[in-house]
């Protein structure tokens, strides 16, 4: 018999979240560890590295992971197909990373490993399946174990001997793949994971409309450093990314909303309309209040870790950088219940829109900020980028207002 969802989506929520903070959070404590006991070069050819790897797991997931949160609790067969098509476009990005390496050396040969490493982060979607089938606990174990599995390896790794790209790399692809025999050895005997592709043209609509925000997001994200360093040398891109990194750090939660709040509001919304945009408001208005302390106590906060882990090179410009960071992720953060909650109604293609606007205002005020104002120009673009995405989906959430007696 298959086992049921979990009843009450509370707990669920923050041990799912929680466990997303911490996946987040594993890469930059393994940085820092690293960079005490690497050079510079494998510093930084580390750093692509890991960043690589984000892009190309963002790559062959297709948007699939959002499909699954979104689409699974009311059509469970659709976790087959959807798992299937995954590890498909998994093994094929993999191959095409080990055989682009090969031929051109451009990951500097490391490209078996971080092949069989984007093959592995079929993890995410496997995983989604748990919380788009309501079961959230389950969800947010995984990503925990994943995560501390990962953190232990690397160090270990690090330790006996091996070069840094290697050790993140080895860990990496052992911690998901792992896991995801394990998660798939238990769909099968659940009897959900069977030979199945076929999926109906509104989920594939919605996973690359999920996909194109996705992307976006990422390259606003990665290509910011890319446009400081043209601009203004490697100095300036090191202080910025330094100081950019820590200002989004609260963005985790955002992350804990999105991990598990779009399956909580689809089911939510069947029922009631209106108490699914009451729990838009509600959590909206936490977030909020979460990240005026934040915001207050975040200069000295900023400033301790700033000059703790990178004195030699961040000065007051650094500051500058995390103050406009922090701002652009208070309005990430507090949007985020909203983005959930047109997912969750059928709105994926005003979030495609919207970040299709995001891109062509960013990249522009970007270079010209930088061009004009050095890296706090190319920070402060970031701000006003998520201060308009803050706007635009407050207006459509207030435009959207269902009737008092508004059937589900």
């Amino acid at each position: 018999m298959l086992q049921a969802t979990e009843s009450s989506p509370r707990g669920g929520v923050l041990i799912l979240g929680a466990s997303k903070i911490l996946a987040q959070a594993a890469p930059i404590l393994l940085l820092a560890w690293f960079s005490k006991r690497i050079g510079p070069e494998e510093l930084g050819l580390l750093s692509f590295i890991a960043a690589t790897l984000s892009v190309l797991a963002l790559l062959s997931d297709l948007g699939l992971s959002d499909a699954q949160n979104r689409f699974l609790h009311a059509s469970p067969d659709l976790l087959a197909p959807l798992v299937n098509r995954e590890l498909a476009l998994a093994a094929v990005a993999g191959l095409l990373v080990w055989g682009s390496d090969a031929w051109t050396g451009w990951a500097a040969r490391h490209g078996a490993l971080l092949g069989l490493a984007v093959f592995a982060s079929s993890f995410y979607v496997i995983t989604a399946g748990f919380s788009g089938l309501y079961r959230l606990k389950t969800a947010g174990a995984v990503h925990a174990v994943s995560a501390l599995l990962f953190i232990g390896l690397a160090i270990g790794f690090g330790w006996a001997g091996m070069g840094g790209v290697d050790a993140v790399l080895t860990a990496r692809l052992l911690s998901w793949a792992l896991l995801d025999a394990a998660l798939l050895i238990v769909l099968k005997r659940e009897g959900r994971w069977r030979a199945a592709w076929s999926l109906p043209r509104e989920v594939v609509a919605f996973a690359l409309s999920a996909f194109w925000f996705n992307a976006v997001e990422l390259a606003i994200n990665q290509v910011d450093v890319a446009l400081v360093r043209a601009l203004l040398g490697d100095r300036e891109a090191g202080i910025f990314k330094t100081a950019s990194l820590l200002g989004v750090a609260p963005m985790a939660l955002g992350t804990l909303v999105a991990a598990a709040l779009l399956p909580v509001l689809v089911r939510l919304h069947a029922q009631s309309p209106l108490k699914a945009r009451k729990q838009v408001v509600h959590l909206s208005m936490g977030l909020a209040a979460a990240l005026v302390a934040m915001l207050v106590l975040g200069f000295a906060w900023g400033s301790v870790l700033l000059e703790f882990f990178f004195t030699p090179l961040v000065a007051r410009e650094g500051l500058t950088v995390f103050a406009l960071s922090l701002g652009a992720t208070a309005c990430y953060v507090v949007a985020m219940p909203v983005q959930e909650w047109l997912l969750a109604t059928d709105q994926a293609h005003f979030v495609r829109t919207t970040a299709t606007v995001r891109a062509a205002m960013f990249f522009p005020m970007a270079a010209a900020g930088g061009w004009r104002w050095g890296i706090a120009g190319v920070a402060g673009a970031h701000l006003i980028v998520y201060a308009v995405f803050l706007v635009l989906y407050a207006g459509r959430f207030l435009a959207r207002r269902p009737a008092a007696g508004s059937a589900p």
